[in-house]
C-alpha cells in the first residue's frame, strides 16, 4: 500500500513539474541571437511583448495559460530583453514564422500581441493566415497609422524625437515611461505598484542596453488598409486609461474585422496585463478556449 501511495505521489509530481519544464534559449535568425523561453504543452501561444519591454512582460500570464493547457512560447524583440541583434535587418513576421515553425510542431498558433506586438501580430496574421488559430490584439498600434494626425500626439513625439536625436537616453526612457505605461489620463500613483516598478526596471534594461539597436522591421505593405481581408476570430482589449490614439486604433481594428470582438478593462493604462493580470488572464483564457 505504502509503495502505491509513493508512485501516486511521484507520478503526480512528475505531471506537475513536466507542465511547469520552461525550454530556454536563443534562435539564431541570420546572424541575429533571438532569447526566447518556452513553458506548458497542448495548444501553443506566441506571446508578443510591447516597445522597450522584453519578454518579462508576460509572466504573470504564463502559469494560467500553462494550466489551461496551453503551450506559451515568447521572446524577446530585436533591440530588446537579452536577445542580441545582428547586422542584418529582418521583418517582425520573419522572426515569428522561424518560432511557429521550428517551436510549434506543425501546429497553427494563436498569437497575442502587446502593443508593438499586437502590430506585428496583425501583419503576421495577413500575411499568414493559414498558420494562425486566432489572434489577441492587446492596446495594439497599427502599421500605417498616422501618429500625427492628432496635435496633443504630434506634440509629444516631437519631444521625444528631439531627445532621441540629443542622444538623450535617460530623458527617452523618463517619456517613454511617462507616454506609454503612465498615459494621459491618470498619475502614476494611481497605478499598482509591482506593475509600475517592474515596467520601469524594463524600461531602464533595455535603454541601457540596446540604446541605438533598431527593431525588427514591419510589412512594407500597411495592414491598416487591409483588415477586412483578417476572416480568423480576433479579440482586442484596451485600457480605458490609455492614450486616445491607441483606443482609437482599437476600434478601427473591431470595426474592420468582421470576427472580432472589443473588451475594454476599467483602470488600466496601455500595459493592462501587468496591471490587471487576474482579469485579463480570465478574459484571454475564456476567448482562446471557445
Amino acid at each position: 500500500m505504502k509503495l502505491l501511495v509513493n508512485l501516486l505521489l511521484f507520478l503526480i509530481v512528475t505531471s506537475c513539474t513536466q507542465k511547469e519544464v520552461t525550454e530556454e534559449g536563443y534562435l539564431q535568425i541570420e546572424d541575429s541571437k533571438v532569447h526566447y523561453k518556452i513553458s506548458g504543452t497542448g495548444n501553443p501561444v506566441l506571446l508578443l511583448h510591447g516597445g522597450e519591454l522584453n519578454l518579462s512582460a508576460w509572466d504573470s500570464q504564463i502559469s494560467d495559460l500553462n494550466k489551461q493547457n496551453f503551450k506559451t512560447i515568447r521572446y524577446s524583440e530585436l533591440g530588446h530583453g537579452k536577445t542580441q541583434r545582428g547586422k542584418v535587418d529582418l521583418k517582425g513576421t520573419e522572426i515569428i514564422n522561424h518560432f511557429i515553425n521550428e517551436k510549434c510542431n506543425g501546429q497553427k498558433v494563436s498569437i497575442i500581441g502587446l502593443s508593438w506586438g499586437g502590430v506585428l501580430a496583425t501583419d503576421y496574421a495577413l500575411e499568414y493566415p493559414n498558420k494562425v488559430t486566432k489572434i489577441i490584439l492587446v492596446s495594439p498600434g497599427i502599421n500605417g497609422w498616422d501618429w500625427f494626425a492628432n496635435q496633443k500626439t504630434r506634440k509629444k513625439y516631437e519631444i521625444l524625437q528631439k531627445a532621441y536625436e540629443d542622444n538623450d537616453s535617460l530623458k527617452v526612457g523618463k517619456l517613454s515611461y511617462k507616454y506609454w505605461i503612465v498615459g494621459p489620463k491618470r498619475k502614476e500613483s494611481e497605478m499598482d505598484l509591482k506593475a509600475r516598478t517592474n515596467l520601469k526596471e524594463m524600461i531602464s534594461y533595455n535603454i541601457n542596453n540596446h540604446w541605438g539597436e533598431a527593431r525588427s522591421s514591419l510589412d512594407s505593405i500597411n495592414s491598416i488598409d487591409r483588415l477586412k481581408e483578417i476572416e480568423i476570430p480576433s479579440l482586442i482589449i484596451s485600457g480605458d486609461k490609455d492614450s486616445e490614439d491607441i483606443l482609437e486604433i482599437s476600434k478601427l481594428y473591431k470595426s474592420n474585422i468582421k470576427n472580432s470582438k472589443r473588451v475594454v478593462l476599467t483602470d488600466v493604462g496601455h500595459s493592462l496585463n501587468m496591471e490587471k493580470p487576474k482579469e485579463f488572464n480570465e478574459t484571454i483564457i475564456r476567448f482562446l478556449k471557445q
